[in-house]
């Protein structure tokens, strides 16, 4: 069998690494606590930047204005009704009471 060779600084570097979840373990508190406010600072810093600057930044406005299109407004507002009418088409059928 082939043992792998390490120096000593990587045994002793494994050697911490096993007392590692004892030593978690035996300060659970203090590593939540840790854990919790690690999470806050990472809250704060997101909301931060994505919430409190969005609101403050001016954003960058285009530089050619909108320019309302009639003939496009007028072929989806034709559309907008034929849909109209074959959506409410045949309603003038009358059915048969089921419970008359």
């Amino acid at each position: 069998m082939i043992k792998p060779v390490l120096n000593s600084n990587a045994r002793a570097y494994l050697k911490k690494m096993e007392n590692t979840p004892l030593v978690l373990g035996v300060h659970a508190f203090w590593v939540v606590l840790a854990l919790v406010l690690l999470d806050i600072v990472i809250g704060v810093f997101f909301f931060y930047n994505y919430i409190f600057l969005a609101e403050f930044s001016k954003p960058a406005g285009s530089a050619v204005p909108v320019k309302f299109q009639e003939k496009t407004y007028k072929e989806v507002q034709s559309q907008w009704a034929s849909r109209e009418i074959i959506f409410y088409g045949d309603s003038v059928d009358e059915y048969s009471d089921p419970f008359h």
